[in-house]
């Protein structure tokens, strides 16, 4: 899910035309979800990446300063 926009911006960067893509993931892990994934621009040169969808929270956790170096 992370990746989706980047995806998306790079079909754009790499020449296909701007717009809307959905992506499937999770079937094998039996939480299927879509990703819905539009971007602007034009073709060769991605803007505004949009990204949705519907997430569940799967973990929480807080990050203090210092604790990773």
């Amino acid at each position: 899910g992370v990746a989706a926009g980047a995806l998306g911006a790079l079909r754009v960067f790499e020449g296909a035309e701007p717009g809307r893509i959905m992506i499937s993931q999770g079937e094998e892990l039996g939480r299927p979800s879509t990703i819905h994934v539009e971007v602007g621009g034009r073709a060769g040169a991605p803007e505004d990446v949009r990204v949705g969808g519907r997430a569940v929270l799967l973990f929480e956790g807080v990050l203090a300063p210092g604790v990773l170096g």
